[in-house]
């Protein structure tokens, strides 16, 4: 396995970790230590992944199709919304696009 594929398991873990400290400093009126906290773990996972050799545009759409997946796990488990046909249709309408960027990107 290459390295760069290695790689983004943990990307995914720092960017899903710095979502969840600004969501938190957002929706529970916490102290700013979440935002800072978040806003640095984010940088430092673009800056990461920004270094990495040879990332080519479908790397990119991989790791943005693991973020949907992620969020509407966390949109149905954690903040009780359950699939809707409105939330289906913004499904379809995003992995339409995500396709269409990676048929770009040959």
């Amino acid at each position: 396995m290459h390295l760069t594929y290695a790689a983004f398991p943990g990307l995914l873990a720092m960017q899903l970790a710095g979502l969840f400290a600004t969501w938190t400093w957002s929706r529970c009126a916490s102290g700013s230590r979440y935002l800072v906290t978040g806003s640095a773990v984010l940088l430092s996972m673009v800056g990461i992944l920004c270094l990495l050799p040879g990332v080519e545009p479908r790397r990119y759409l991989i790791f943005a199709a693991g973020y949907l997946l992620a969020g509407l796990l966390w949109a149905w488990s954690i903040d009780d919304l359950p699939p809707t046909r409105w939330r289906s249709n913004e499904v379809t309408v995003a992995a339409l696009s995500t396709s269409l960027f990676a048929l770009a990107a040959m």
